[in-house]
């Protein structure tokens, strides 16, 4: 697992595609694209970009990871408290279906590709900025978020985003 972290803001999830007019801290007309991302007030939020939408890692700035899962969609992890990188991936694994609650938060990927990153990078500047890419099946999601704390020395905060809706032709592994 390959954690990112930001300078105390959120984190987005945004398409390749909208990378470019993603403007981060640059102020247009007094008001950034970071500070319409920094308005997200729950765990996790939708705003619009140029192109389509940017999932907003909100409430606190926590390290995270990405874990993809077998049914196109998989897990943004946040990282609150653990004592090392094995026991967070240890305990991951044993999440459960029933532990995740509807934040009735709908995300749609419109390409494959999708950067995760500090929202006050601006787009044109993320191959120097510390990034996860992460690929989805093109579709729509729910995402879905469980506090999970399997033990006094672990808490983690995970969304995960579940398809509920492919727009691909043919879903990867299929033809």
């Amino acid at each position: 697992m390959r954690w990112i972290g930001t300078e105390g803001g959120p984190l987005i999830l945004i398409a390749e595609a909208a990378l470019a007019a993603w403007r981060g801290s640059v102020s247009a007309n007094g008001r950034s694209d970071y500070d319409r991302a920094c308005e997200v007030d729950d765990y996790v939020g939708v705003i619009a970009t140029g192109t389509g939408d940017a999932l907003v890692l909100g409430d606190e700035p926590l390290d995270t990871s990405w874990i993809t899962d077998e049914r196109g969609g998989g897990q943004l992890v946040r990282w609150v408290y653990a004592d090392c990188k094995d026991a967070v991936r240890r305990h991951v694994k044993d999440l459960e279906d029933e532990l995740f609650t509807s934040s009735g938060i709908r995300f749609l990927a419109q390409q494959p590709t999708h950067y995760l990153l500090d929202a006050a990078v601006e787009g044109s500047g993320i191959a120097a900025a510390d990034h996860l890419t992460i690929d989805l099946v093109c579709g729509e999601y729910l995402v879905e978020t469980c506090k999970y704390q399997p033990d006094s020395r672990t808490s983690l905060l995970v969304h995960r985003l579940k398809l509920v809706r492919s727009t691909e032709r043919f879903p990867r592994g299929e033809s």
